[in-house]
C-alpha cells in the first residue's frame, strides 16, 4: 500500500495534457463534506496541483501517485450532490466521466449520511461501472456502534467497497489495492447498475426506443439518458428539442401519461423508487448497537492496553479461541489430556463425537453404502471407484475443515465486534515490531492456525506493502489445522508415551512460530525493503455487547471463501489424485503401478537424506501439495489399510525418521489452494515462487539437519 509519502509519486508534466505518462486516469467523485479532499491529499501527496477544466477558467486538483509499480493521475472533481447537471459542478464531473472514460472512479461515500450518500453512489453507478467505493469517516462509525456489511453491499452493487478513514489513515491500503483491480478489469461492473422503477419501467424503455431511432447521446448509456430526461435535464431535452422535434414531441407525451396516470412528476417517482432501494439496501447491510459508557471503556483499556497485563490477557483469550475451537471439531488437546492420564476410552468417545470426527464416519458410512449397493447390483469398474475412492474423499476433505474455518471465524467476528480485536492488536505491537511487524498481525496469524487461506485474505488489514507481501510469503510456516491433523495421526502413529508425544507437538508449533518471526525480519528488509517497522495504525472502537447479525455477516463473507477457493480446488485435485493413483500404463486399480506411483519411485532417492526409501512417503508428499489432509489419504490408500494410524504405522519408520519426515511434511510446501490465494493477493508469480522456494528450503534443510545430527550422535 504505497501511500502517506511511502509510494513513489510520478509528477506529470502539467504543460502536456495529452501526454500520458501514466497508466490509469483516477476520478475521485463525492458529496460536499464526505472528506474527499483529505484523501486526495493523502494519495498525492506533494504531487498535487491546480489546473482548469478544459476551455474553463474553473480550476481543478489534480495530482499522481503510484502504487504496485502502476502510474496513477488523479482528477478531483467537484464536490457534488448529484450528477443532475443542475450546476456547473455537476454538468463537468459527469461530461467528465464520460468522454475522458477514467480507468476506474473513487466514489467516496460519508459514513455519517449515509443513505444520502448511497443515492449519489446509485447515480454514478448508473452511469458507469468503473466504480470502487470508499466509506469514509468509518472510525466515527464505529464510535458510534454502526456496522456496516461491506460484502453484503459488494454482492448487492456489484462493485469493491472498503471502509476507511482519510482522517486517520486507516484501510487505504485495500482500497488502493482494489482500484488496481478496478483498473486492470478484475473487479467492478461490466454492464451500468439498473435499479428498478417499477411502473415507470415501460416508460423508460420507449424514451430508450425514441433515443435510439434518432441515435442521440450514443456516448451515454441510452438508459441513463432516459432517466436523466425523465428527471427533467435541461441539457439533454434541448438538444433532443433542437435536433428532432417529433421525438421532442413524443417524449413529452410520455412525460404527460405518466402524471396522468400516477399523479406525480416522474422526478418525484424516480427519486422515491432510488431512495426506497437505498433504504432497503442500509436496512439489510447496517446494524447499529449500543456503545459502553465511558468509565468502563477506560477501566478495560487500563488493563487491556497495558504492557505488561494487555499481552498475557490477549494471549490467554486468543488460545482459549483456538484451543476451545479445536477441540470442538477435532477433540484436540482434550483427547490428549485424558489419554495422557489412562482414560482412553473418553479420548476416543471425544474424537468420535468432534465435528471432524462426525462428518468423516458420514462419509465413511455414505461410501459403504454406495459400495454395498454396488455389490449387490453386480456394479463394479472405474465409474464406481471415481466415486468412492475421487468424489466423497474430496467432498469429505472440503466439509471436515469447514466447521474448524467457520468456528475460528465466529470467534475471530465475537473478538472484533466487542470492540476487544483492536485492543489485542495494540497490546501485541510492541513485541511484533521487534521483527518489523504491527500489532495487526495477530489477527491473520490467528486465522492462519485455522487455515493459511483465510490467513492470506486477512493481509489486506496491513498498512503497508512491506509488511502485507513479507506475511504473506511466510504465511504457509504457520500450521494450519490440516497439518495438525497430520501431526496428530503421526504422532500418535509412530511416538509412543504421552510425554514424547506432546514434546514433538509443542515442538511442531515452536519451531513454526519462531521460523515465521525471525525470517520476517530477513524478508522484510532484504526482499521488500523495509526500512523501519510501520507505525500502527488502528481506530480503537468503543466496548459493546456483540450483535448476532454483525456476527453472523463477518463468520460467513469470511468463511465463504474457503468454500469457494479452496474447496472447488480441493475437490478437483481430489478426483486427479484419483486418476493418477487408479491409472497405470500396464493396469488399472492398482495403486502400486500407477503413474503416480511411477513418479514417485523416480524420486525416491531424494528422500535419502532422511533416509526414507519407501516410495509411498514421497508419493503422499506429491499428492500432500494439494492439499495436506491428502497426505494421510494417499499413505491409506497406497497401504491398503483401512486405519489412518495403521497405515503410518505400517511404514516402519525410526524415531529419528519418523521425526525428520514430519518436520518435512510440516514445512516443506503452501497447499495448493493457499498457493493460488498468494498469487491472487500478490499478483506475482515472483512471489507465489518466493513463498514455495522458503517452505519447500526450510522443509527440506530442517528435516535433514535433524536426521543427520541424529545419526551422529548415535540416536536411531
Amino acid at each position: 500500500m504505497n501511500y502517506l509519502g511511502r509510494h513513489v509519486h510520478g509528477r506529470i508534466d502539467k504543460g502536456k495534457k495529452n501526454a500520458r505518462e501514466y497508466d490509469f486516469l483516477v476520478a475521485l467523485a463525492a458529496q460536499p463534506n464526505a472528506g474527499k479532499t483529505t484523501l486526495f491529499n493523502t494519495l498525492t501527496g506533494q504531487t498535487g496541483y491546480v489546473g482548469n477544466w478544459p476551455g474553463k477558467t474553473v480550476e481543478r486538483m489534480e495530482g499522481d501517485f503510484v502504487h504496485h509499480g502502476k502510474r496513477f493521475h488523479v482528477i478531483d472533481l467537484p464536490g457534488i450532490y448529484s450528477l443532475s447537471a443542475l450546476t456547473f459542478e455537476e454538468f463537468v464531473s459527469r461530461e467528465f466521466i464520460v468522454d475522458e472514460r477514467p480507468s476506474a472512479i473513487i466514489v467516496l461515500l460519508d459514513a455519517e449520511a449515509l443513505e444520502r450518500s448511497l443515492y449519489f453512489l446509485l447515480q454514478v453507478l448508473e452511469l458507469t461501472g468503473k466504480v470502487v467505493v470508499a466509506i469514509n469517516k468509518n472510525d466515527i462509525a464505529q464510535a458510534r456502534g454502526l456496522h456496516i456489511n461491506t460484502e453484503q453491499l459488494e454482492n448487492e452493487l456489484g462493485v469493491p467497497i472498503v471502509q476507511i478513514s482519510a482522517l486517520k489513515r486507516t484501510g487505504l491500503g485495500e482500497l488502493l489495492d482494489r482500484l488496481v483491480d478496478v483498473a486492470e478489469g478484475r473487479l467492478g461492473r461490466e454492464e451500468e447498475f439498473r435499479v428498478d422503477y417499477g411502473p415507470i419501467e415501460h416508460y423508460i424503455r420507449e424514451i430508450e426506443d425514441i433515443l435510439e431511432k434518432c441515435r442521440l447521446f450514443e456516448k451515454y448509456p441510452r438508459r441513463w439518458v432516459s432517466l436523466r430526461i425523465l428527471e427533467g435535464d435541461i441539457y439533454f431535452i434541448k438538444e433532443v428539442e433542437e435536433k428532432f422535434s417529433d421525438a421532442a414531441k413524443q417524449i413529452e407525451d410520455v412525460v404527460k401519461e405518466i402524471k396522468n396516470v400516477y399523479k406525480k412528476d416522474p422526478v418525484e417517482l424516480i427519486i422515491l423508487y432510488r431512495y426506497n432501494f437505498v433504504n432497503r439496501l442500509v436496512s439489510r447491510t447496517t446494524e447499529t448497537v449500543k456503545v459502553s459508557e465511558r468509565k468502563l471503556v477506560k477501566k478495560l483499556d487500563d488493563v487491556l492496553l497495558n504492557p505488561l497485563t494487555g499481552p498475557i490477557i490477549s494471549s490467554i483469550m486468543l488460545i482459549s479461541m483456538i484451543l476451545l475451537a479445536f477441540t470442538i471439531n477435532t477433540g484436540f488437546p482434550l483427547n490428549y489430556i485424558f489419554r495422557s492420564i489412562g482414560y482412553e476410552s473418553i479420548a476416543s468417545a471425544i474424537e468420535e463425537v468432534s465435528l471432524s470426527g462426525i462428518i468423516s464416519k458420514v462419509f465413511a458410512m455414505l461410501a459403504e453404502i454406495i459400495r454395498e449397493g454396488a455389490v449387490n447390483y453386480n456394479l463394479q469398474g472405474w465409474f464406481l471407484d471415481l466415486i468412492i475412492g475421487g468424489i466423497i474423499p474430496g467432498v469429505g476433505s472440503v466439509l471436515t475443515f469447514l466447521p474448524l474455518i467457520f468456528i475460528v471465524n465466529l470467534m475471530m467476528a465475537l473478538l472484533e465486534d466487542s470492540g476487544l480485536m483492536a485492543r489485542i492488536a495494540v497490546s501485541f505491537d510492541r513485541l511484533l515490531r521487534k521483527v518489523g511487524l504491527t500489532g495487526k498481525t495477530i489477527f491473520p496469524l490467528t486465522l492462519s492456525l485455522g487455515c493459511n487461506v483465510p490467513a492470506v485474505l486477512g493481509t489486506r488489514i496491513l498498512e503497508t506493502d512491506e509488511e502485507r507481501l513479507s506475511t504473506i510469503v511466510l504465511m504457509p510456516l504457520i500450521i494450519c489445522q490440516a497439518r495438525l491433523f497430520i501431526l496428530l495421526i503421526m504422532v500418535s502413529a509412530l511416538f509412543s508415551g504421552a510425554v514424547l508425544q506432546t514434546f514433538v507437538i509443542a515442538s511442531v508449533y515452536i519451531i513454526s512460530v519462531t521460523l515465521f518471526l525471525i525470517l520476517n525480519k530477513v524478508v522484510s528488509k532484504k526482499v521488500f525493503g523495509q526500512t523501519s517497522t510501520p507505525e500502527l495504525i488502528i481506530e480503537l472502537p468503543s466496548y459493546h455487547v456483540p450483535s448476532f447479525r454483525v456476527i453472523r455477516w463477518i463468520s460467513w463473507e469470511r468463511s465463504k471463501s474457503y468454500i469457494v477457493k479452496a474447496g472447488t480446488i480441493i475437490f478437483l485435485f481430489s478426483i486427479i489424485l484419483w486418476t493418477l493413483s487408479y491409472f497405470g500404463p500396464y493396469s488399472t486399480g492398482n495403486v502400486d503401478e500407477s503413474y503416480g506411483a511411477l513418479v514417485a519411485k523416480a524420486v525416491t532417492p531424494i528422500l535419502s537424506i532422511i533416509g526414507i526409501n519407501n516410495w509411498i512417503v514421497p508419493l503422499a508428499l506429491m499428492f500432500g501439495w494439494i492439499a495436506k489432509e491428502i497426505f494421510i489419504e494417499t499413505i491409506v490408500i497406497a497401504t491398503g489399510k483401512i486405519n489412518p494410524m495403521e497405515a503410518v504405522s505400517s511404514l516402519s519408520l525410526t524415531p529419528l525418521q519418523s521425526y525428520s519426515l514430519l518436520m518435512l511434511v510440516m514445512f516443506y510446501s503452501p497447499c495448493l489452494a493457499t498457493f493460488i490465494t498468494i498469487f491472487n493477493e500478490t499478483r506475482s508469480f515472483k512471489y507465489t515462487l518466493l513463498s514455495v522456494i522458503i517452505s519447500l528450503t526450510l522443509g527440506l534443510s530442517i528435516s535433514a539437519t535433524i536426521y543427520w545430527i541424529g545419526c551422529i550422535i548415535g540416536f536411531v
